[in-house]
């Protein structure tokens, strides 16, 4: 059975057994997305609307005005391309079509002003208040997506299943791990109020380029995941009135409106997706067969813009030590991959490439003494196979995670070549390695501060090379993101792990614990098994000075200074534009760069 057969065979037998088992019907009709809890009729969530996704989205609200069309620009991961946007370009066009045949039916359709110009601005999203509710919506709208996936299959319309959506191993580690990282921030991402911020600087720009071009611009936002308001997710009825019959990722209508993605303005995505079998998605594993469009041509504008490259340069500077010269300091450009499999389609690394190397242009510029071969950078782990079972699973050299599949575009699964390939963990130890005195992380794929930058990298780096050597632990300024605690640095990271190893308290201690328990703790898995997210043998401590350099058998680690080959410098996050005015005009000008192409 080759790869792509037994995947899909995986799938439906766990989509035919979860029927089975749960007591579903495998095909009935589709329940609207009503769930406010299972105990009661207003359920135990507060301010829960059972009627939430019965409203208009984002491009609806736009055609209600009288657009002519629709222009969506994104900055869902800092301005290059990527499958979540591909999501919310395809569920717009749903929207759209849906809209359209309403109007046709309607005694009193709008009427489209030709100079009119709708806008849609496109984040990631998420929830500004941690509550369970709304990491339920941020799941049902992420698995909406995927029509290949048992929660799409089998949860996703069905009433029956709903309280089941939080129950699983990732669900259960997500609860854990913002419950947490919300604590850090004082409860609140301050992510949506930036959000709004460039969104009201874009809106004021495009007003002044409008003015001047004879246009008149209106403007939404849309998240791929609105966990705490539905109403931007892209097409809520969607999810309120479903479709009776599953549909396909590509079942797509062409809206008679036009919509123009600004980031892929040549459609490269739509035009690269796989053919074969139909109705693929990565859950699917592999595709058959592939479009193979090459990516010359189909250039990403945002990724190349300038303005883009200098913000994020400057954003590095933010994090720079002003006791450490430039040619003893290290940058270390981090960001997230794409899913495993997407590399058929999605050019989100290649555009990352862009833009990596034009702030690394930028850097120079403005310091010309900093090394060239000291500002690389750097992805996170994956799944491996482990030699002792020959499962591919989340391993502790991998870090336990599985967010670092960087391949390259159209490639067999290629990592970009050095220096910007690197795994965050040995980027670290090669400038350890070449004596910097400070190290600055950078994440160009986030514009925004969110628990993300905030709270989850300052504890993959710290477990690596310390707390203490946080350049936070001496200024006040890095201090006050984190009201209450001062920091955003867990005992050990991981802190969703179970922590019962063998009947007792696992020990999450470098060195181990005076009563003698061992770490890293112990699997706790049965071998013949694959590992999961919440298994304790994939947590870290958060020591003092990290574990690069630390060798256990050589003794414990000290609290008060480096021992071994720790790291002796100090490192900082770079601080994203966020709300600076020219994050808004600069989306403002690819916006018009984008209409008058369209007028040629």
């Amino acid at each position: 059975m080759n790869s792509f057969k037994k995947k899909f065979f995986m799938v439906a037998c766990m989509a035919l057994f979860l029927c089975i088992s749960m007591g579903a019907s495998c095909k009935q009709k589709r329940d609207s997305v009503t769930y406010c809890g299972e105990d009661e009729k207003d359920g135990p969530w507060s301010n829960c609307d059972p009627a939430r996704y019965n409203v208009e989205g984002p491009a609806e609200r736009l055609l209600n005005k009288g657009v002519s069309q629709i222009i969506m620009v994104d900055l869902t991961v800092g301005g290059v391309r990527f499958s979540k946007t591909l999501d919310v370009v395809r569920m717009t066009k749903r929207a759209m079509a849906d809209w359209e045949k309403a109007q046709s039916e309607s005694a009193n359709p709008v009427t489209a002003v030709s100079n009119r110009i709708g806008v849609i601005y496109v984040v990631h999203g998420g929830f500004t208040t941690y509550n369970p509710l709304y990491l339920w919506d941020c799941s049902v709208q992420m698995f909406s997506y995927d029509p290949n996936h048992p929660v799409n299959m089998l949860y996703l319309f069905n009433k029956s299943m709903w309280k089941n959506m939080l129950t699983s191993e990732d669900a259960a580690k997500q609860l854990r791990q913002y419950s947490f990282e919300y604590v850090r921030l004082g409860g609140t991402d301050p992510f949506s109020e930036i959000t709004d911020k460039q969104f009201q600087d874009m809106k004021k720009e495009l007003d002044q380029l409008g003015s001047a071009q004879g246009l008149e611009f209106e403007a939404d936002w849309a998240c791929w995941m609105a966990g705490d308001d539905v109403s931007h997710y892209a097409y809520p009825r969607y999810l309120y009135n479903p479709p009776q019959e599953t549909q396909c990722a590509t079942d797509v209508p062409s809206p008679a409106t036009p919509l123009v993605w600004v980031n892929d303005i040549t459609n490269l995505m739509e035009r690269s997706y796989p053919t074969e079998p139909a109705c693929w998605t990565k859950t699917l594993g592999a595709p058959k067969a592939d479009e193979h469009i090459p990516l010359v041509g189909g250039a990403n504008s945002v990724a190349a813009d300038a303005t883009l490259a200098l913000l994020q340069a400057e954003a590095v500077e933010a994090g720079m030590s002003e006791n450490v010269s430039d040619n003893t300091t290290g940058v270390i450009l981090l960001n997230h991959a794409i899913n495993d499999n997407n590399e058929a389609f999605d050019p989100k690394i290649n555009d990352t490439l862009t833009l990596n190397k034009n702030i690394k242009a930028k850097l120079l510029e403005r310091h010309p003494s900093m090394s060239p071969d000291a500002i690389i950078g750097a992805y996170m782990g994956t799944k491996e196979e482990n030699s002792e079972n020959a499962l591919v699973e989340r391993t502790r050299p991998m870090r336990g995670e599985d967010l670092g599949y960087a391949w390259l575009y159209e490639s067999s699964k290629e990592l970009p070549a050095d220096p910007w390939g690197y795994r965050y963990w040995d980027a670290l130890e090669y400038l350890k390695t070449r004596g910097v005195k400070h190290i600055v992380i950078g994440f160009p794929q986030i514009i925004t501060d969110s628990v993300l930058n905030l709270v989850e990298v300052h504890n993959q780096i710290a477990k690596e090379i310390g707390y203490k050597t946080w350049l936070g632990e001496s200024t006040a300024g890095l201090k006050s993101l984190y009201p209450g605690t001062g920091n955003p640095f867990a005992d050990y990271w991981g802190v969703w792990v179970d922590t019962e190893c063998g009947g007792e308290e696992c020990c999450f201690e470098m060195g181990g614990c005076s009563d003698g328990r061992s770490y890293p703790p112990p699997r706790q898995t049965a071998l013949n098994k694959k590992r999961g997210a919440m298994d304790p043998s994939l947590a870290f401590d958060v020591s003092a000075y990290g574990q690069l350099g630390y060798k256990q058998e050589l003794g414990p680690p000290a609290p008060d200074g480096p021992v071994q080959d720790q790291y002796t410098g100090t490192w900082a996050m770079y601080r994203p534009p966020n709300d600076d005015p020219r994050v808004g005009q600069m989306l403002a000008q690819q916006v018009l760069s984008a209409v008058l192409d369209t007028k040629k």
